[in-house]
């Protein structure tokens, strides 16, 4: 594996300094785990807030982090995507409430935006204090997985537009 680092950048989310780590090496296979996420590849938007939201009725009420997974208790929001130009075509699709089993692997980005800075590198025990410190607090939790495993977890603050 290894690591980037900004060194230019015009964007609010990429600053210079900034590093990135667990990316895989030109050339390096990834070998899935026989056990895989029990929701399909794509990209899942939840709120941490008990009470689902009036736009897209999603929330999370628990989760338990362990080694190489995490259970949440929680409906999300799945991101309509087009296979051929992998735009979002807005067809959202809304997942029921129910306990989801989120596959992570040494490759899981743990990722936190906080005032417009994203903040990487956040080892597994780090996310996890952070997401139940934050478990009322309205912000989202963004949950992308491929290949059955969960590539990254990102919490930030939602803009009053989706």
């Amino acid at each position: 594996m290894y690591s980037i680092e900004i060194t230019k950048s015009s964007s609010d989310y990429f600053k210079v300094g900034s590093k990135y780590g667990k990316l895989k090496k030109e050339g390096e296979t990834y070998v899935p785990k026989g056990e895989k996420s029990n929701l399909e590849d794509g990209i899942y938007m939840t709120k941490l807030d008990s009470i689902p939201d009036n736009k897209y009725s999603v929330c999370i009420t628990d989760f338990e982090m362990k080694d190489d997974r995490i259970i949440l208790d929680a409906s999300f929001r799945k991101e309509g995507v087009q296979e051929s130009n992998f735009e979002t075509n807005y067809e959202d699709e809304i997942v029921k409430k129910r306990k989801y089993k989120i596959i992570l692997d040494e490759y899981t980005w743990y990722d936190i935006m906080d005032d417009n800075n994203l903040k990487t590198d956040w080892t597994q025990q780090e996310f996890a204090d952070y997401l139940k410190s934050h478990m009322e607090s309205g912000m989202e939790l963004d949950v992308s997985i491929s290949e059955g495993t969960a590539y990254r977890l990102l919490i930030y603050r939602p803009s009053d537009e989706y």
